[in-house]
């Protein structure tokens, strides 16, 4: 279970997806040819969202771990018992994985969509990109992610800036 909890995580942050999206991810949804995936939002809506290079090793490993379960289940991420994983125990598997690392946080799967976004602007990414990547119909809900990235930036142009 190690190896899911691992990609679980990974996917999480990688794809900046919701928590009930990561729960209804199917193995048929993953394209490695074209590295994406097919997830299904808020509204039914379907959007797609790349997969990287890190991600991409990690369900490969995993890929390898399920198929020896030997099961029919379309879902991705499976319980002990190979059957759909629910909100509450990827709650749980965040939680812990954030205790076992001496994370004094208190850490929810949201938070790592909520980092995967800052990171993102932070690099440089653009509104518009990140608005399609969260899954976000308006801008506006998007905007909330250049506060924190305001800060950033102050933080970085006074540590560097000659000037500041």
């Amino acid at each position: 279970m190690n190896s899911r909890n691992l990609t679980l995580i990974d996917f999480m942050y990688s794809t900046a997806c919701r928590v009930s999206e990561l729960c209804d991810v199917r193995v048929s949804d993953l394209d490695f040819e074209e590295d994406f995936v097919k997830l299904f939002g808020k509204g039914s809506k379907q959007r797609i969202v790349p997969i990287g290079s890190k991600l991409k090793i990690n369900l490969s490993k995993y890929l390898k771990f399920r198929d020896e379960l030997n099961t029919q289940e379309p879902y991705l991420f499976l319980s002990k018992n190979i059957n759909q994983l629910d909100r509450t125990a990827i709650f749980r598997i965040i939680k812990k994985s954030a205790t076992l690392s001496d994370n004094a946080l208190s850490v929810h799967p949201h938070t790592l969509r909520h980092s995967a976004a800052t990171h993102m602007l932070e690099a440089g990414c653009d509104l518009r990109t990140l608005q399609e990547l969260l899954g976000h119909t308006s801008v506006s809900t998007t905007k909330i992610y250049t506060k924190l990235t305001k800060e950033f930036l102050v933080e970085i142009f006074k540590e560097s800036h000659p000037r500041a």
